[in-house]
């Protein structure tokens, strides 16, 4: 007894495209952190004069 259940014709693809988004969201924001670190990590300061 096996049954499928259709909850709007073309959700598949709907579901896949939204996991898709989200998994380009994630990699660009990762990048994003990732360029983010380098400039902070390559920031030299010594002390309380340190500016940007």
């Amino acid at each position: 007894m096996s049954e499928t259940i259709t909850l709007a014709a073309g959700s598949s693809s709907v579901v896949t495209s939204a996991l898709q988004l989200f998994s380009q969201f994630a990699i660009i924001g990762g990048g994003l952190w990732a360029v983010w670190g380098v400039i902070t990590l390559g920031h030299d300061c010594d002390g309380a004069d340190c500016e940007w």
